[in-house]
């Protein structure tokens, strides 16, 4: 058997691959997630087990991480504290800088130049004496040193004498060799904060299978040895994204928005020419963290976010949630505060049962009785006005990974899937001009659909700061050093490798650079001026060109999973069912495959539910992919 999961805040997803067959199911999240997915498949040996999940970022969001000890340069110890000074609210008095969760900052007197030149040495008796002193905080310490990007020996000397007093040294440069020290410290930091509890976490994991990968920001997986905390901060939304740009490869789409709606939050990211668009940098509660990571846009907007009132009167939908303990009201677990799914359960558009779990229509009724009184509102009209909320939010998440990056969401096929998101497709689609949904199979567990599927991949920067010309040595030297690297890791299956090699550039004095895929040597300045052209409206071809870093990004393949095909069906109406406002509306089974149906009416599977509204067909392929098509200009 070849498994993957998903772990989720209210729901872990899971699929299986066994003797050809795929399978997918939803269990309620554990409080401790390794145990539940231990006991669902009771120790035995999986063949392969893939996993991702939001263990890392939540220790950062939920503030859960082990206590760091952070060694720096003498006279650069509040640099994190500080950070750029960037104002998030420029009318306020108060700046709240993002708090990096450092215990204790020790400062080194060591210096290296910015040419990589070791100014002064590290002194291994200030070092002792600082570390005997500081052990006793935490057993995680961290190197970062300025220009240890250039030259990483002071930081290699202090990780070397600081390993006898901590039980983890990290230093700066092995977590990410790049130019910037603010966001190079931070994020060894985070890397250093998180890895105890994930690599406890992800240990107990690993008895399942010899054959264990864990999901990346980067959508493509990984084994335990070579994994860092900080490239699986995003690992559950990027499985999902993963597995839309391989659906939209399998029926040639070229342009796609992802979303992703759960019980605690919604997921959104864009496809562009059949590729995702990528960032170097995920921000944290403010803290910028260097990784490659899909650029995703996430909301507290899941089934399980809390309608509330806040100070001022105002009327809101999370980001707050019920998650899976104790969950919606209408779950019957003891949730008392009403949510989106309590409101799509008043409202018909959930029936008698979801993903297993039997659902209480007079426990959503009663947790909605203290806002109906305070807003005067019938329960009906209360879900409808918590339904309109959630929507508008999500709507503002996919403008902002469309519009906001210039593309017209118009020309995108819209790909809805987890628990919630089919649900509430159609009302997003309408609002944003999109005639096109796709619902796809295994809808409600597609990220951990996307995981098994998911390449190997491996990233790697190196900041060379050199200009065009000189730069053109020393990339190829670059990219030797990290093949010989992918070697050692994966010897036999290294001919398999597809590696992409691009590059950071700027204009000689420019503060920030743009990403160039390498091409052509002869070709490399013109892409530069064209690329720069395209993003601001100008180049200048006669200043000199700088490369700041080199990126190079190796993949192993794994076999594209064979969808099950099914024979052709009729649709058959299962029931009628009440859903405000349409009135009365036919339920469909999602079994209808080679059929069409028309909206309104609501399509049931084992892991989600599909609100068809009114003048859309809905038409479900013998590979159990469902096309929503809008009927009307």
């Amino acid at each position: 058997m070849i498994v993957s999961s998903d772990i989720g805040g209210t729901f872990t997803d899971y699929v299986t691959l066994e003797a050809g067959k795929l399978t997918a199911f939803k269990t309620l999240t554990t409080p401790d997630p390794s145990h539940g997915i231990i006991q669902r498949f009771d120790r035995q040996t999986l063949a392969e087990f893939s996993h991702g999940t939001t263990a890392a970022v939540n220790a950062v969001l939920e503030r859960t991480g082990g206590p760091v000890v952070f060694f720096t340069t003498s006279g650069f110890r509040d640099l994190v504290l500080i950070g750029r000074q960037a104002r998030t609210d420029v009318y306020s008095f108060v700046c709240d800088m993002p708090q990096v969760p450092v215990a204790k900052i020790v400062e080194v007197s060591e210096r290296t130049d910015t040419d990589g030149t070791v100014v002064e040495g590290v002194s291994e008796d200030e070092l002792v004496l600082a570390a005997k002193r500081y052990a006793k905080i935490g057993p995680v310490a961290v190197v970062g040193f300025i220009n240890s990007y250039m030259n990483p020996e002071n930081e290699e000397f202090a990780e070397e004498a600081l390993r006898r007093y901590f039980s983890m040294v990290i230093p700066s440069h092995k977590v990410r060799r790049e130019i910037r020290e603010y966001d190079r410290f931070c994020t060894a930091i985070i890397e250093g904060y998180c890895k105890p509890i994930v690599d406890k976490y992800l240990n107990e994991l690993a008895q399942l299978s010899r054959r264990f990968y864990l999901m990346q920001s980067n959508g493509g997986r990984t084994r335990l040895p070579d994994l860092r905390a900080v490239n699986m901060l995003m690992s559950g939304p990027a499985g999902g994204v993963a597995a839309t740009e391989a659906l939209c490869r399998r029926l040639g789409i070229e342009n796609a928005i992802a979303y992703d709606m759960g019980g605690t939050s919604a997921d959104v990211s864009a496809i562009v020419s059949g590729t995702p668009l990528y960032t170097d940098t995920v921000h944290i509660t403010g803290i910028p963290i260097k990784t490659l990571a899909i650029d995703i846009e996430t909301i507290g907007a899941g089934g399980g976010s809390i309608a509330w009132i806040d100070d001022g009167g105002a009327f809101k939908v999370g980001p707050m949630s019920a998650g899976a303990h104790p969950g919606p009201a209408c779950y019957g677990q003891g949730g008392k505060e009403f949510t989106v799914s309590d409101a799509n359960c008043i409202t018909g558009v959930l029936g008698a049962r979801i993903s297993g779990i039997s659902l209480n229509l007079d426990r959503a009724l009663a947790a909605s009785k203290l806002l109906c009184n305070t807003l005067d509102l019938s329960p009906i009209d209360l879900s409808f006005g918590v339904l309109r909320i959630v929507n508008n939010n999500m709507v503002s998440a996919l403008k902002r990974i469309s519009i906001g990056k210039g593309y017209d969401p118009r020309e995108f096929s819209l790909v809805a899937f987890g628990g919630a998101g089919p649900m509430h497709a159609c009302a997003l689609a309408d609002a944003l001009g999109i005639k096109h949904i796709i619902v796809p199979q295994f809808a409600g567990a597609f990220s951990a659909l996307g995981i098994m599927g998911a390449p190997v991949r491996f990233d790697h920067v190196r900041t060379i700061l050199s200009p065009l010309e000189d730069a053109l040595d020393i990339i190829p030297r670059v990219v030797k050093t990290f093949q010989e690297t992918l070697h050692g890791k994966i010897k036999n299956r290294y001919q398999d490798i597809t590696l992409h090699v691009s590059l950071d550039m700027r204009y000689l004095g420019q503060g920030h650079e743009i990403n160039v895929p390498f091409c052509d040597v002869d070709a490399l300045a013109h892409a530069f001026h064209d690329r720069h052209d395209a993003l601001y409206g100008f180049n200048m071809p006669d200043n000199t060109i700088e490369v700041v870093n080199v990126k190079l990004v190796a993949e192993l393949p794994v076999d594209e999973l064979e969808l099950p095909k099914h024979r052709k069906h009729t649709a058959k109406v299962r029931g009628m069912r009440d859903v405000y406002p349409d009135n009365s509306v036919s339920v469909y089974g999602r079994d209808f495959h080679g059929s069409c149906v028309t909206g309104p009416c609501m399509i049931e599977d084992e892991t989600t539910t599909i609100y068809v509204n009114a003048y859309w067909n809905a038409e479900l392929d013998l590979h159990d992919i469902l096309h929503l098509r809008l009927e009307r200009d």
